[in-house]
């Protein structure tokens, strides 16, 4: 696994730490549509009790094929590694589904995100198979109603992480090593 700054995990443990007051707010979607995760580096999704989950990656901004070299001055990185990329969930998302290989060698490093409101059609298919399965509970068949229900999927070396969630309800942090929030451009 990949280094870490300590106010990193200190933050993570001690629910509500984390800026969010500070948090630019925009749907994933949207965000993926301007910027790209390639080659960054998934930590994790970290769920709190009831109210949020958070999504931790390290964010490639330094590849000149694929990224963005000039989103952040190199003097606002901190100590010259790419910053962290804190998405905020609110609620959590309502499903997560990892597929791949658990026998395969597994490592977070993202080769490709991408983001998408499920259309009615698909809500509808989704619905009829939650129905059919009788161990699902009735709150868990209600997202399908939802408008405005997105499907998030990142795709890591060995494997897909699918998370369904509301599309409005995101928020984005960026941090450098130092802990300093910096301003992701055009959000």
């Amino acid at each position: 696994m990949s280094e870490y700054p300590a106010w990193l995990a200190e933050n993570l443990l001690s629910v509500g730490l984390f800026r969010w007051d500070k948090a630019q707010k925009t749907d994933l979607p949207g965000f993926l549509a301007k910027y790209n995760l390639h080659d960054s580096y998934w930590f994790g999704l970290y769920i709190s009790p009831g109210d949020q989950a958070t999504a931790i990656i390290q964010w490639d901004i330094g590849h000149p094929i694929y990224q963005y070299p000039d989103l952040f001055s190199k003097d606002v990185w901190g100590t010259y590694k790419w910053p962290f990329l804190l998405i905020n969930f609110y609620p959590p998302p309502h499903q997560i589904l990892f597929s791949g290989d658990k026998s395969a060698e597994y490592r977070a490093n993202i080769s490709f995100a991408s983001s998408k409101i499920v259309s009615a059609q698909d809500r509808d298919m989704m619905l009829n198979l939650a129905i059919t399965q009788s161990h699902l509970e009735d709150r868990m068949k209600d997202f399908y109603l939802n408008d405005d229900l997105c499907q998030t999927i990142i795709e890591i070396i060995g494997g897909e992480i699918h998370l369904f969630h509301d599309a409005e309800k995101v928020e984005f942090l960026c941090m450098n090593w130092d802990g300093e929030i910096l301003e992701i451009p055009g959000i």
